[in-house]
């Protein structure tokens, strides 16, 4: 299986920078390309998306014609540039929003057409 990864935020920065006030390392990105990788998937990995519905919308769109499964970090709150949710529902469908579990609450699981999210 091929699956699309990626983290978002303008917050979210590469490990081995410096971290900037306010900013957090994108470690989550790296740990589940590990895991995909050992269960035997091929990732693609998308880097850093940032907080803008636009860049977001053509990116999980490509993702969605390219790879079997489309997974993100990030996004998925309700903070104001969390837009995850809103495009997904745009492309697709958002099957469920929030589990009852912390951490991990904020949690989308959709569609982007037959591609899983």
């Amino acid at each position: 299986l091929k699956v699309a990864l990626f983290s978002t935020g303008d917050e979210v920065q590469a490990p081995g920078e410096t971290l900037a006030p306010g900013h957090i390392f994108d470690s989550n990105r790296f740990t589940l390309m590990a895991l995909i990788a050992g269960a035997g998937c091929e990732v693609m990995d998308l880097g850093i998306i940032p907080d803008d519905p636009a860049i977001l919308r053509q990116q999980l769109a490509e993702a969605a014609a390219d790879a079997d499964l489309v997974l993100s970090s990030g996004g998925v709150s309700v903070g104001n540039a969390d837009f995850i949710k809103q495009v997904l529902a745009e492309l697709g469908q958002i099957a469920f929003w929030r589990i009852q579990m912390r951490p991990g609450r904020p949690l989308a699981f959709g569609q982007l057409g037959q591609t899983p999210f």
